[in-house]
């Protein structure tokens, strides 16, 4: 029986580690939170016209976890889909950045946005985001 509730209990974690993401709206804002009801880890996100969906979760090195997720769609006349990216410490959980992970145009849309580009070295990560004219980079010690 306990070798039953360990199983249970190390599957019911598992999941929620493995990407189990929540979005809450709060008001006017929106939370993604590791689980529901979540306090510790809920960190605010973009939204971009329309409610924010999360997407996937992927490990950027051996420290750092990305957290994708759609942002919204902007525009009107040629309207694009925006994916931003939370980056978190694994250890800690804490937010380091949200930034911009792609844009993709809407239905129907034939311009072409300029993607943001990633380029992750051994000690930094930098973003260069040429459709919003922004450059980010971020330490990974």
């Amino acid at each position: 029986m306990r070798l039953l509730v360990f199983l249970l209990l190390s599957f019911t974690f598992l999941n929620v580690s493995a990407g189990q993401w929540y979005i809450e709206k709060i008001k006017d804002t929106f939370q993604l939170s590791i689980s529901k009801n979540s306090k510790s880890h809920s960190y605010f996100v973009a939204s971009e016209g329309g409610t924010p969906k999360f997407v996937e979760e992927k490990s950027l090195n051996e420290k750092y976890l990305q957290v994708i997720y759609f942002a919204g769609t902007a525009g009107s006349s040629q309207p694009i889909d925006i994916y931003r990216s939370l980056v978190l410490d694994k250890t800690t959980m804490k937010l380091v950045k949200d930034l911009p992970y792609k844009y993709e145009p809407s239905k129907g849309t034939t311009y072409k946005p300029t993607q943001p580009v990633w380029k992750i070295e051994k000690s930094k990560l930098t973003v260069t985001d040429k459709e919003n004219a922004s450059n980010f980079t971020i330490s990974l010690k």
